[in-house]
């Protein structure tokens, strides 16, 4: 069934994906229900401890984009996870620009003022503030619980906003309180995605280099494609898979960790969208396809990592893009 890609926020995967996160029953019985093609539904699991925060995965995600600034609507704890993770944007950004760059982010650190008068003019300032004191290509605006309990319009006031800051604006709802599966959190960053950078809120109808003419770009089209690394790769998988992905002739735009509003936006010009992970990019892979019609492959990242092993993973790209009637 065709995902609605123009609601607010993306659905939790409980009503998209229909897993099971508990089974109370033997291991014969499992098996037997497997086997015999039944449908899972989701467990009832009314208390669960030490569970992951959607924040989490979304803002490890978000903190890597270059060039832009992460502003939590939340009460001002739910940023902490940020001070941890700035040790690992440092690192990612040496190894793929040659410099340490720290991760910027600020919070409205709602309190109990806010929870009774709304938070939203507190986040129309700070959006305003962050603008023009930053100067960011992108404000990725992180919503935590508190916002979805008291009802901020967040969405609302971004699409106000919109035109009126030089950054454009990401809106990702990451409240912790509407999932038991964390991995929800992926699906909520690339719909922010898709409603601001993929939408092309500047108006451009592409981006084509100004010394390639338009049958030039569109033979680029065919020959690019787009790999998607959240955090089941390395760099040096990055390199590994684009050297061996080069060696086909191919283009590679390397999707969305470390990537500017540029690279998100050149991904709906690929002949083909390649992941290996199928936790993190399906939603992604799935608006792609719809949206754009770019078919897409999902291999599992290979745990013993060699060229060998690698190649093995570029047989199904040589066989879709052959049988792509616009590839040559």
């Amino acid at each position: 069934m065709p995902i609605n890609f123009e609601l607010k926020e993306a659905p939790k995967r409980e009503d998209r994906l229909y897993p099971c996160i508990t089974y109370g029953g033997t291991l014969c019985g499992l098996q037997n229900r497997l086997g015999g093609g039944a449908c899972f539904q989701d467990g009832s699991r009314e208390f669960s401890q030490g569970s992951l925060c959607l924040l989490l995965p979304a803002l490890a995600i978000i903190n890597s984009f270059p060039n832009n600034v992460t502003l939590m609507h939340a009460s001002v704890g739910c940023g902490s996870c940020l001070h941890s993770q700035n040790g690992s944007s440092r690192a990612g950004n040496l190894l793929r620009f040659g410099k340490i760059r720290d991760s910027i982010w600020v919070s409205t650190a709602l309190n109990e003022v806010d929870v009774i008068s709304g938070g939203i003019e507190k986040l129309e300032k700070a959006i305003f503030e962050v603008d023009k004191t930053y100067n960011p290509k992108t404000i990725t605006v992180v919503t935590g619980c508190v916002p979805g309990i008291i009802g901020d319009d967040v969405d609302g006031l971004i699409n106000k906003m919109r035109g009126e800051t030089s950054a454009v604006l990401i809106p990702v709802y990451c409240e912790g309180f509407k999932t038991k599966i964390w991995a929800t959190a992926y699906d909520d960053m690339y719909h922010g995605l898709i409603k601001s950078v993929l939408d092309d809120p500047h108006g451009r109808e592409r981006v084509v280099p100004h010394n390639i003419d338009d049958c030039r770009f569109e033979d680029l089209k065919k020959r690019r494609v787009n790999l998607c690394n959240i955090s089941s790769m390395s760099r040096l998988d990055e390199l590994e898979l684009t050297r061996l992905l080069n060696a086909l002739y191919l283009d590679v735009n390397i999707v969305p960790l470390y990537s500017d509003s540029e690279q998100l936006f050149n991904v709906k010009y690929a002949a083909l969208t390649i992941s290996t992970c199928p936790t993190h990019d399906d939603y992604f892979l799935q608006f792609l396809k719809q949206a754009y019609g770019i078919p897409y492959l999902l291999e599992h990242m290979p745990v013993e990592a060699d060229s060998v092993v690698y190649s093995s993973l570029l047989w199904p790209v040589i066989n879709t893009l052959i049988h792509l009637r616009d590839y040559s």
